[in-house]
């Protein structure tokens, strides 16, 4: 379970907002919390007081760490269930370890950086039309010039894309788009959500509640441009939010979920989309190379074919 799943199935609430925070609630206790992601655990003579409500996301923390956290009033949730939770009201909740072993972050270490990640996402969405400059691929990954210019280094190195006249090309799309899939660095706040109605009309409850500016993955932005398998889940990324008065109950596994609300601020996410029509409805679905991200990650026994047949459709290569 991720670490967010561990909380709810605790018994929180969590609300991501837009400014890269998280509204947790716990009973009648409520805070926000500036949410600080690492992908290594702080040393001991690393941690400092907190100066503002932080919660700190990291793979584990040891005994000692995980005391000086909360003495300098940190708040932290791990990726192995350890988690403390430090409210205005001086309240600590805690839970304890899954289990008495940490897990290290060994296969983090292959991931590409965000910036990486999202230059490569932008182009993979543009290797059939014109080449984009780095200025265009700065301004869409959120990035500066000198760093997307570092980031086309890299993979001109790496032989995945070549850069005449500074406009970054790739070389192999299937080789790029698997470097993506398997090392990209994407760290939405996702929650598992569950409900008895038909998916279409439980996409009108998501709509209702967080408005109209989402974006559709998964099953359903694949089912919305051509039928690859019946959809039973509903991936929806959002800037904020939370589906808890959505008519919805938050669930533990993905497989118990009808939606998964990923929660992101990723401006490459953003840049793009497609207002489509699905069951009579309009919606806005993700770019291709999400929706593929999404259906990589689904669940069912024939997830892995839908995926194969999505890329096959939308990743086909000029004749």
């Amino acid at each position: 379970m991720t670490w967010t799943t561990e909380l709810v199935a605790a018994g929180a609430d969590l609300a991501p907002t837009a400014d890269g925070s998280v509204d947790v609630r716990v009973g009648r206790r409520q805070a926000r919390y500036l949410l600080q992601r690492s992908r290594r655990s702080p040393r001991p003579g690393q941690v400092r007081p907190a100066r503002q409500p932080t919660l700190l996301q990291v793979p584990h923390v040891s005994a000692r760490v995980a005391s000086l956290l909360e003495a300098s009033g940190w708040s932290y949730a791990t990726d192995d269930g350890a988690a403390l939770l430090q409210f205005p009201d001086g309240y600590r909740w805690r839970l304890a370890h899954a289990s008495g072993d940490s897990i290290p972050a060994t296969a983090e270490a292959r991931q590409w950086p965000v910036g990486m990640s999202r230059i490569v996402h932008a182009l993979l969405l543009h290797e059939q039309e014109q080449p984009l400059s780095q200025t265009t691929l700065a301004a869409l990954a959120g990035l500066t010039q000198a760093r997307v210019s570092g980031v086309v280094r890299e993979l001109v190195d790496d032989g995945l894309v070549s850069a005449a006249r500074g406009r970054p090309t790739a070389l192999d799309q299937d080789r790029l788009l698997d470097q993506w899939l398997q090392r990209r660095r994407f760290d939405p706040v996702v929650t598992y959500w569950a409900g008895d109605r038909d998916l279409a009309l439980g996409l009108d409850e998501v709509l209702g509640q967080l408005g109209a500016d989402i974006l559709v993955s998964g099953d359903v932005a694949a089912d919305a441009s051509a039928p690859h398998r019946r959809p039973e889940q509903v991936v929806v990324l959002a800037k904020a939010g939370s589906l808890a008065r959505a008519g919805l109950v938050p669930v533990v596994e993905q497989e118990e979920a009808t939606v998964v609300l990923a929660v992101t601020e990723d401006p490459v996410i953003w840049a793009f989309g497609t207002e489509v029509k699905w069951r009579g409805r309009s919606i806005r679905v993700a770019d291709r190379a999400q929706v593929l991200w999404d259906l990589d990650r689904a669940m069912g026994v024939d997830a892995e074919q839908a995926a194969a047949q999505w890329r096959r459709d939308t990743f086909r290569r000029p004749e």
